[in-house]
């Protein structure tokens, strides 16, 4: 598949401790390789947002997604291959997240992306990258990218062109986590 903006360019950009504005399955979000405490510092610094929060991750696919989790639920991979809407679960985090990601937390919330754009940039990455909505802290969250606040435009260093015109309401993603029994905990619909 081809896209407007040559992803090569935008993993450069992830590679140098860039922060990137860019379409996910779900809204405009801006992230940054989950392996740069640099770029993350600057998404806090951009949102304004508490350093308390934790930004989730996005993944590839369910390969990826063990490799930074404590233990993957036997329900999981039947669940992500079935469930259309996006879908954000909350895991135990194991030793190769970064810590600067956990806040001081032992979960992490990621996302195995359904979005053809968002995979071809994490595949070429070869890891996680971060992501939260594309807006400043107790601002609502942009439905379109023309509604991006321009201040975390012109503070991101790479502003993706792909899909900016879209006029179609995304879904949120559901969050969820599985509780101590195995039980399925929807946290946001």
């Amino acid at each position: 598949m081809s896209f407007i903006d040559p992803i090569k360019d935008i993993v450069k950009v992830l590679r140098s401790d860039g922060v990137i504005l860019y379409p996910t399955d779900t809204v405009w979000g801006i992230g940054c390789s989950i392996f740069s405490t640099v770029a993350t510092e600057k998404i806090y610094q951009i949102k304004n947002r508490d350093r308390s929060k934790p930004l989730l991750i996005l993944v590839d696919s369910i390969d990826m997604l063990k490799k930074y989790i404590a233990d993957i639920h036997p329900r999981i991979e039947t669940l992500l291959v079935y469930h259309k809407q996006p879908l954000t679960i909350i895991y135990p985090a194991n030793e190769r997240l970064p810590k600067h990601l956990l806040c001081g937390n032992h979960t992490i919330g990621i996302r195995v992306v359904q979005d053809e754009f968002c995979k071809s940039l994490i595949n070429l990455l070869g890891h996680p990258i971060t992501s939260t909505s594309a807006n400043i802290a107790s601002q609502p969250t942009p439905q379109f990218f023309c509604q991006i606040d321009q201040s975390i435009a012109d503070q991101s260093d790479y502003v993706v062109q792909y899909r900016r015109h879209d006029q179609e309401l995304a879904d949120p993603s559901v969050i969820a986590r599985f509780d101590q029994k195995g039980n399925l905990i929807v946290l946001r619909r």
